[in-house]
């Protein structure tokens, strides 16, 4: 049973199996790589920041690696510990900073208790407790000499403040005693 089939039917499924073979073509070959194309704009715009970046650090590696050069030189330096021969000597030196800042700051040193050296890897930590008397404005001032001193670094583990009581239950002050106790630590290197 042979069928003839008309010019416009067959006319017209040549051009539906045309269009069948352009589809199959479309998905399995020009969707893939489109798709692929967009990915790939997606992660250079997503890397050229980072890209950028690493040239800036690339041209800081020479100074970094002289500053590097130069942290390692000072390695063995005793710059930022407390010095001295002995544990005593390095204490006495961190209660004389410490009644330095507290004096500069106006306050009123009351005692000084050194507190048992504590071993910390290669340093002994040397903290002492300082019990003062003073107002807001001399615990910032002595806070600040004690945290912004470099040679040596002095470090404050723990504080307690409290108001003092004034004679008279009706007189105010608006800048109070304060009873300020306080630990204040530094390092030794454990050779010295």
């Amino acid at each position: 049973m042979n069928m003839e089939l008309s010019p416009a039917v067959r006319r017209a499924a040549a051009v539906g199996l045309l269009v069948a073979v352009l589809a199959l073509l479309w998905l399995a070959i020009a969707e893939p790589l489109i798709e692929a194309q967009a990915e790939a704009e997606d992660t250079i715009a997503r890397l050229t920041p980072l890209l950028a970046r690493t040239y800036v650090i690339e041209e800081q590696i020479p100074q970094l690696q002289a500053e590097l050069q130069q942290v390692k030189s000072r390695g063995g330096s005793d710059a930022g510990f407390l010095q001295g021969p002995s544990e005593a000597i390095a204490t006495a030196q961190l209660q004389a900073r410490l009644k330095t800042a507290i004096e500069q700051a106006n306050g009123n040193l009351r005692s000084i208790q050194v507190l048992p050296v504590r071993e910390e890897g290669p340093y002994r930590r040397i903290t002492v407790r300082a019990d003062t008397l003073m107002n807001l404005a001399a615990l910032r001032n002595a806070l600040y000499e004690v945290e912004a001193s470099t040679v040596p670094y002095l470090f404050v583990d723990g504080i307690e403040v409290r108001r003092q009581e004034q004679g008279s239950a009706n007189k105010q002050s608006d800048d109070p005693a304060l009873g300020v106790r306080m630990d204040i630590s530094g390092f030794l290197r454990s050779g010295s």
